[in-house]
Order: structure tokens, then C-alpha cells, then sequence
């Protein structure tokens, strides 16, 4: 495995981890706006 390889992974799990996060933050704000 390479550098490349080893920094695409890495950003791929941050993406994942983020949109994960961003989507159990905005079901609680949903929830509260209606």
C-alpha cells in the first residue's frame, strides 16, 4: 500500500465519520423544527 493509498483511505473514513455525524445532528433539529 502506498502514501496515496494510505491518505485515501484515511480521507474517505474522515467523509464518512463527518456525513455520519452531520446526518445524527440534523435528526434532532428536524425533530425539534416540527
Amino acid at each position: 500500500m502506498g502514501a496515496t493509498e494510505f491518505y485515501l483511505t484515511i480521507s474517505a473514513l474522515l467523509f464518512a465519520i463527518g456525513a455520519a455525524g452531520m446526518l445524527l445532528r440534523r435528526n434532532p433539529l428536524v425533530m425539534f423544527m416540527s
